[in-house]
């Protein structure tokens, strides 16, 4: 599990998702919510192959969302993007 998240929004991560973070591949919990993230999700997160839960809820991503994504759809049980601008 890895929980970074910045429930009360004071300080926090900015800038783009760290590329370290997609070689943590036995994850489960990933929460990066309310930060100020920016950027896009990669498309190596199809390599998470154990993910359960990842909120990327309440930070500054855009672009689109990585058709890899759907390579999760055998372990993801809860995926929350709310409140960025993902297309």
């Amino acid at each position: 599990e890895l929980d970074l998240s910045n429930q009360n929004h004071a300080n926090g991560f900015t800038g783009s998702i760290s590329k370290d973070i997609w070689k943590f591949q036995s994850l489960k919990i990933l929460n990066l919510a309310g930060n100020k993230l920016a950027g896009s999700i990669p498309q190596t997160i199809g390599n998470m192959a154990v993910l359960e839960v990842f909120d990327l809820s309440d930070n500054l991503l855009e672009f689109w969302i990585p058709v890899e994504l759907g390579m999760l759809a055998g372990t993801l049980k809860r995926l929350d993007l709310a409140n960025n601008t993902l297309s």
